[in-house]
């Protein structure tokens, strides 16, 4: 129960750092007419951040919940092949 607890927490967590994310990389920024004095940097936005939050997002949910299904498999896996092999030479 704890652990159904904790990836339910950790759930809304990343949704709540990835929802803004996903929302400030698909928005549509203005079109503003070219002026010919140079802007400051701190004007422009910056898209690459939001894109990276995003990336990072599903990454953390990757490794969080697909991860460790896999890694369970795979151990499932090599205890089934240890105990075909371990069945096999019982037989012999």
């Amino acid at each position: 129960m704890r652990n159904r607890f904790q990836s339910i927490i950790v759930l809304l967590l990343l949704s709540a750092a990835i929802v803004p994310a996903a929302s400030a990389a698909f928005q549509v920024v203005p079109w503003v007419e070219p002026t010919p004095e140079p802007t400051p940097v701190e004007e422009e936005p910056l898209p690459i951040i939001p894109a990276l939050m995003l990336i990072g997002g599903i990454s953390l949910i990757g490794y969080f919940f697909i991860l460790p299904k896999y890694e369970a498999n795979q151990r499932k896996k090599a205890f089934e092949k240890i105990r075909a092999e371990s069945a096999r030479l019982r037989d012999i």
